[in-house]
């Protein structure tokens, strides 16, 4: 925290009705409902090899997804709320807290959109043939230099706020956040903080998804017509028993490809309005800061975000419906956790009465 003598301005409003419903009431509500069912999706994987299999793509997803969607609720929700009641207390927590968690669920953002296109790259590279399997230590290296690409690309973001203290002035004028040193290069920050970030993490991964999604579902499904083929050359009854084995690991890579495909689906569809937005400030972005005297641009960006923090929260949903082994775990936690319980309970409500009988009778 910078201490600063400056004058005295209080910023113009950011909240609205509309904002409200949509980052508050709505984004929160979305927010909740991910956390609980990522919660659900982690504790589901527990009795699976994830380590050891593709699925670590999906578990070390639910738990980025977790950690952005508390970001989200610090960030967002938060700063709209002290705006809109005038909450003082908030309003100093929000702006200390800020420059962290805004650059944690950057970096965090950024690692689950590469994660996905590590997971598409692999399932990509496997559909090509049948045989071909990414081993534990490949896999790692993948995760590695995503978790780096992402701090390497995000990570930078700490440096360019600055929090600015104001002692002399009131209330919800004494702190201001602000960009710091460094991005007053013009060279930094049309280079990298708009069009390298925009590149890297817009674009490029929007269409690499696209790309891979397409080639994938096509690989695959030559690898079904010449596997049907063979099964029908081969008709020994010495073979049977691989053929069985064949077919369910055609069916496994079936389901882990169909959810891919599914959760690449809803990234493109919930990200295609963001890619719009950062289109428009490639072209023109004194367009959208006109529009409705700025509005209708935070209005956009408000959806967008809900829009992208939507796809996190629902992809328990996705997994259930595209994969039979998780979807198979899923029900045994779900019938561990609610249908054993109120076993447990009827058990306990018939065993009293018995008990004080049998009690009874000995005394």
């Amino acid at each position: 925290m910078i201490e600063i003598n400056d004058t005295c301005a209080e910023d113009p409003p950011q909240a609205d009705a509309f904002r409200m419903i949509l980052i508050v009431f709505i984004g929160t509500i979305v927010c909740t409902i991910g956390i609980v069912l990522n919660s659900f999706l982690l504790l589901s994987f527990r009795r699976l090899d994830v380590f050891r299999s593709n699925l670590l793509y999906l578990f070390l997803l639910a738990c980025l997804d977790i950690l952005v969607e508390l970001c989200f609720m610090l960030i967002f929700p938060a700063s709209l709320v002290w705006d809109y009641f005038r909450v003082e207390f908030l309003y100093t927590c929000w702006h200390i807290y800020i420059k962290y968690v805004s650059t944690v669920g950057q970096v965090l953002i950024a690692a689950s959109t590469l994660l996905i296109v590590a997971a598409s790259f692999e399932r990509y590279i496997c559909s090509q043939r049948s045989s071909i399997q990414f081993s534990p230590q490949r896999r790692f290296l993948f995760i590695s230099i995503v978790f780096t690409c992402a701090l390497f690309m995000k990570g930078s973001v700490f440096f360019e706020l600055e929090l600015q203290s104001l002692p002399h002035c009131p209330p919800f004028q004494n702190l201001r956040l602000d960009l710091s040193e460094i991005t007053r290069s013009e060279s930094y920050k049309t280079i990298w903080m708009f069009w390298c970030r925009s590149i890297f993490n817009v674009f490029l991964p929007f269409f690499l998804l696209l790309v891979l999604n397409s080639l994938t579902i096509s690989n695959l499904n030559k690898l079904h017509n010449n596997g049907f083929q063979s099964i029908l050359v081969e008709q020994m009854p010495t073979l049977l028993r691989r053929n069985s084995e064949a077919c369910a690991a055609r069916r496994r890579k079936r389901d882990a490809t169909r959810t891919l495909a599914a959760l690449i689906t809803i990234y493109l569809l919930t990200n295609t309005l963001n890619l719009l937005i950062t289109i428009m400030e490639f072209i023109n972005p004194d367009v959208l800061g006109s529009l409705g005297e700025g509005w209708t641009y935070k209005y956009l960006a408000d959806l967008s975000s809900v829009l992208t923090i939507s796809s996190t929260a629902f992809r328990l949903p996705v997994y259930f419906h595209c994969n039979r082994d998780i979807r198979t775990q899923i029900r045994d936690f779900a019938r561990s956790c609610f249908i054993d319980q109120n076993e447990k309970k009827k058990l306990g409500k018939l065993t009293m009465p018995i008990t004080a009988s049998s009690t009874e009778s000995v005394l």
